[in-house]
């Protein structure tokens, strides 16, 4: 009877270290696979924003060209004037 008690103990802990081995590996593959899938989300905001950065500066630029071209032919359409 002692036998038998002590074999069961015995397998009720092993069950239970396997089963929470097992759950612990589940956290972990999990937490991975979402820490990946934030890192992706994390690196295509990046990415965006980066895009929108260049594309703002290039309208900036833009405008900034357009305003000294206007003043250039003011300045010409100034002198053909006075003369």
């Amino acid at each position: 009877m002692k036998k038998i008690k002590k074999l069961n103990c015995e397998k009720i802990i092993y069950i239970f270290t396997l089963i929470s081995f097992i759950l612990f590996l589940v956290f972990f593959i999990n937490n991975y696979k979402k820490t990946v899938i934030l890192e992706k989300e994390r690196i295509r905001i990046n990415r965006e924003i980066y895009l929108k950065q260049v594309i703002s500066k290039k309208k900036e630029q833009d405008f900034i060209e357009e305003e000294q071209e206007k003043k250039i032919i003011e300045k010409k359409q100034k002198c053909t004037e006075v003369r």
